[in-house]
């Protein structure tokens, strides 16, 4: 076989090598494609299923409000306070706070944020959104001890009454359907813990 018939008998035969190549490609390329959907479509359902499990859990922090009186007048100033308490002793990478408030009903302002936790890393409060955020992030490798029966002021701000009625604060926790989840992230585990929450009813004269 003479140089010139090599060439047109090879070249034939490279074809059909690169075609089945391309082939083995697609067919790779969709079953790892195949194999990506189903492991996000895991994931979203055991984040789903974690959210639900965990409604039947013994919380480990209890949120609370503190304010001098439940009782307000329209265009006063008053002084609230967000507390967490500790149920058990646990230690926190990261505490994720969001105050819930008709701003309608009130005017926030002058936030001072916790003198025991670093300085929140993000912080506003959101007419639109309808919250009051304090977003803190520990850097120790140990986390942020909360002991058993100690407790811990996250936050406090200036409440001013805009109109009569019975308003209350409360703390966004995902139920609403919006974007603002309070959520504490243990830091030992990576996962957030379950804690139960006591809402600020008052009366507006």
């Amino acid at each position: 076989m003479n140089k010139k018939d090599y060439v047109k008998f090879l070249l034939p035969l490279v074809a059909i090598v690169v075609i089945i190549e391309s082939v083995i490609l697609l067919g790779g390329l969709e079953n790892r494609q195949t194999k990506m959907k189903k492991t996000v479509a895991e994931k979203d359902v055991t984040e789903v299923s974690k959210k639900v499990v965990k409604e039947d859990v013994e919380p480990v922090l209890a949120l609370s409000f503190a304010t001098e009186t439940r009782k307000m007048e329209v265009g006063e100033v008053y002084q609230v306070e967000v507390n967490m308490a500790g149920l058990q002793t646990v230690s926190l990478d990261s505490a994720e706070l969001y105050v819930s408030y008709d701003p309608e009903a009130f005017e926030i302002n002058d936030l001072v944020f916790s003198s025991e936790l670093p300085k929140p890393v993000f912080s506003k409060v959101s007419e639109k959104q309808k919250v009051v955020v304090a977003n803190y992030l520990v850097m120790e490798d140990n986390g942020f001890e909360v002991d058993e029966g100690g407790v811990v002021s996250l936050l406090s701000f200036e409440v001013k009454p805009l109109k009569a009625g019975s308003y209350g604060l409360g703390f966004a926790t995902g139920e609403e359907g919006g974007d603002s989840v309070t959520m504490f992230v243990e830091s030992r585990t990576g996962e957030d813990l379950p804690f139960s929450i006591s809402k600020l009813n008052v009366e507006v004269k």
